[in-house]
């Protein structure tokens, strides 16, 4: 079977899908909400998918890769809608209405910290075997990017549009206005018939584009959220930080290696071989560890250099050339291409926004 890769990251890694890897119930949960709304029986397709429903009376419940797809590719089925995706993301923060994340959203401050939590913290809500996202901004816009790995060609077109969907109908909420982005991208084809595309986001639409994007101009950034509560907000993050802590005890090996790629050792150290030795364990089983938790060895790396290297940028002094060198970079070049990959602006540029 071909596989239908469906991304939207500027640096493109090749992740094998595991059907027995697991994501959190929490995003088909939500995908029940709206088949109550369309009145579609949400047990009987967990019976046509071969799912237990039982499985989803436990809100912390995981299903496997498989599952998850078979209960999304019998749902589109039994709809017979081609806008299946785009009509669940048109309300998503309706039926997602309650939990933790969307509550968090909601409660901050403007829309670039809206985009930057979803980046940082959308595992709560679906777990990140086979999701990526990334939010990056240059000079004029700021960039929303889906990657979403599967086997089924229906399941990930619908995903993505329901995602990017969502995004667009989360902005409008907040803002409680009828804001629309500059463009929109999308991998798949031109479906026959557009117009529920140009029903949902008003703007300019581009298929068997290299990646799925929602595009806003960067004003849309500094725009408050109107309901927002600092306080609550405040206390939500570090809430946050709990959860995301306590997904963590799982992830055994992703844990030791980040405290590693975090910790004292000098940066020459900080290689894929040296880190396996401090663990007893060679290269490679170190990598397949990685990788049943849903990580790689060089994207966690990327991580701990991106987080530290914005925190050079913006609560030090420190010459460009210097950081370069602290995060094990060989030439200041080579660092401001992969500051540029990380977000999308230089470091210079990254510096200068943040003193503003």
């Amino acid at each position: 079977m071909v596989k239908f890769i469906y991304i939207i990251c500027i640096r493109i890694g090749v992740i094998q899908l595991h059907s027995n890897e697991r994501n959190s119930n929490h995003i088909i949960l939500i995908l029940f909400n709206y088949l109550l709304d369309i009145k579609i029986d949400s047990k009987q397709i967990c019976k046509e998918a071969g799912v237990d429903y039982s499985l989803f009376q436990d809100k912390n419940g995981e299903l496997t890769i498989q599952q998850e797809e078979e209960i999304w590719h019998h749902a589109i089925e039994k709809s017979g809608s081609e806008s299946f995706g785009l009509n669940l993301g048109r309300n998503f923060h309706g039926y997602a209405q309650g939990h933790f994340l969307t509550t968090l959203l909601s409660n901050s401050p403007n829309i670039d910290v809206v985009f930057k939590n979803i980046e940082s913290f959308h595992d709560l809500l679906h777990g990140n075997k086979k999701l990526d996202i990334n939010f990056s901004s240059n000079d004029d816009t700021s960039t929303f990017k889906i990657n979403y790995y599967t086997n089924n060609s229906i399941v990930g077109r619908h995903f993505v549009e329901a995602f990017l969907s969502g995004i667009n109908a989360l902005v409008k909420h907040l803002l409680q206005s009828n804001l629309t982005p500059e463009r929109i991208n999308f991998i798949h084809s031109r479906p026959d018939d557009i117009s529920p595309h140009q029903e949902t986001f008003n703007t300019p639409i581009y298929f068997h584009q290299p990646a799925n994007e929602l595009i806003y101009s960067n004003n849309v950034l500094s725009k408050t959220v109107l309901m927002s509560d600092k306080e609550l907000f405040s206390i939500l993050k570090k809430h946050t930080r709990t959860l995301i802590n306590n997904r963590n005890i799982n992830n055994a090996w992703t844990v030791k290696v980040l405290e590693l790629l975090e910790g004292p050792i000098i940066q020459e150290e900080k290689s894929l071989v040296k880190i396996s030795k401090i663990l007893a364990v060679s290269p490679r089983k170190l990598q397949g560890k990685l990788r049943s938790e849903g990580q790689t060895f060089s994207k966690l790396k990327d991580k701990v250099r991106k987080d530290m290297a914005i925190d050079y940028l913006e609560n030090t002094k420190k010459d460009i050339s210097l950081i370069a060198g602290i995060l094990g970079f060989s030439e200041q070049s080579s660092f401001s291409k992969s500051f540029k990959q990380w977000t999308g602006l230089s470091p210079n540029q990254y510096r200068n926004k943040s003193n503003l």
